[in-house]
């Protein structure tokens, strides 16, 4: 299982790394965009210009690969002799390496900007926004963390995506169109729902509060929410994926 996991890492690593540098690229465009209104915004009487986009612009990136690369890493893998089980925990491992890496060159590029910029230029994530008072890091540990914390929220989406491409993948055409009308109803409806039936609906409600101050109580709590849903969706993504009907992927 080792050997053949190796050359399955390999190749969906190779997808990650090229389409991580083309997205590292626009997140570095766009800070000097925001570094260049610095000085237009000097002559307005501003100080500092923010730029805190990176941390979700990377769970995105991760939830649009959790969606577009397991089914073709799974096909070329049944085509090359890989069991699926194989092909999906390199779906996982890689996408692990691929979150920490991201969370890594997030910090980096952060560290950098802040230091370039003479403080000028705020650069930050989600892990500032939501459990930091100042606008910036202070230490290096801040900086670790926030790469743990960026990490485990991509690692999260990616497997959202990977339960919802694995999910689609099973259905028949009308229950593909069920399940494409019934999320974006459900994701609205329930709000609606927890509104209108707020008593019979209050044991629930009284939990998502809990969950809510329970995250925002520390950044190891989030990861650990972040950890059990990532798990749950890869467990769900697993039982889909074990009696998929698995062609091989055609070859260029």
């Amino acid at each position: 299982m080792v050997t053949s996991i190796k050359p399955t890492l390999r190749y969906q690593m190779r997808e990650y790394l090229l389409s991580g540098a083309v997205f590292l690229g626009v997140n570095i465009f766009l800070i000097l965009l925001f570094s260049g209104s610095f000085y237009i915004s000097v002559s307005w009487g501003k100080g500092v210009v923010q730029y805190n986009g990176y941390g979700f612009a990377s769970a995105v990136f991760l939830f649009v690969f959790g969606i577009v690369l397991p089914r073709q890493a799974l096909r070329l893998g049944v085509q090359m002799g890989v069991s699926r089980r194989t092909s999906f925990l390199g779906l996982l491992v890689s996408s692990v390496l691929a979150s920490l890496l991201l969370g890594l060159a997030g910090a980096v590029l952060i560290s950098g900007t802040q230091a370039l910029s003479g403080g000028n230029v705020a650069v930050s994530d989600l892990y500032v926004m939501i459990y930091l008072d100042q606008m910036a890091f202070t230490s290096a540990a801040q900086h670790l963390v926030s790469v743990l914390f960026n990490a485990t929220l991509m690692l999260c989406c990616f497997a959202a995506g990977l339960f919802l491409t694995f999910l689609f993948w099973r259905l028949n055409k009308l229950g593909c169109v069920l399940a494409g009308l019934s999320i974006p109803v459900l994701l609205t409806g329930l709000p609606s729902l927890g509104y209108y039936f707020r008593e019979p609906l209050t044991p629930l409600l009284n939990l998502l509060k809990e969950l809510v101050w329970f995250f925002l109580s520390s950044p190891w709590a989030g990861m650990l929410i972040f950890l059990v849903i990532a798990a749950v969706f890869a467990f769900l993504a697993w039982l889909l994926v074990r009696q998929a009907n698995i062609r091989g992927a055609a070859l260029k």
